[in-house]
């Protein structure tokens, strides 16, 4: 029943687009109802139902309605995820960064120390070498001195001693 009854406005239907079409006239159109059966101003109505016709309408009604909203719930738990995800990559990166800077940080630390230790040590060394130069110069000086005071005193006695002979060859000499 319900099949005929919606063929039968789907061909009211089509009689009103090609009466408009066609410009017929209303008494046209009243006569084409006429011998259709129908009245001319009011639509078929179906006048029997089947058994559980309302309770079907409503049972689709019901699936669609749970399946939009199983499939939203689908695609909003997914982007959920998605979102997640993409928080948790961003955090991984974050971390991994951030670890990546503290190596860095502490590499250029141990680099600074190394040289540090470097810089003094090279210097306790060079420390060491003027102070063993100097400390040679200083020796090599009193070296020196003390052969030139040895020299000079050398020099004295001699001249002591050549003064002593003189005294004593002298022609006022009391000897």
């Amino acid at each position: 029943m319900v099949t005929a009854w919606r063929s039968t406005v789907a061909a009211k239907e089509l009689t009103v687009h090609e009466r408009q079409e066609h410009g017929a006239s209303t008494a046209a159109w009243r006569a084409t109802s006429y011998w259709e059966g129908m009245a001319a101003s009011q639509p078929n109505k179906p006048t029997m139902k089947e058994d559980g016709e309302d309770e079907m309408a409503g049972w689709w009604e019901k699936a669609v309605k749970k399946l939009r909203e199983e499939d939203a719930a689908k695609l909003k738990k997914k982007k959920e995820e998605e979102l997640e995800k993409e928080r948790k990559r961003k955090q991984t990166a974050a971390n991994a960064m951030r670890a990546r800077e503290q190596a860095l940080m502490r590499k250029v630390e141990e680099a600074q120390k190394k040289r540090q230790h470097d810089f003094e040590e090279r210097t306790m060394k060079l420390w060491a070498i003027a102070a063993e130069k100097e400390e040679r110069d200083n020796q090599i000086f009193i070296e020196r001195v003390v052969k030139e005071a040895h020299l000079i005193r050398k020099r004295e006695e001699e001249e002591e001693e050549e003064r002593k002979k003189k005294k004593g060859k002298g022609p006022c000499s009391t000897q």
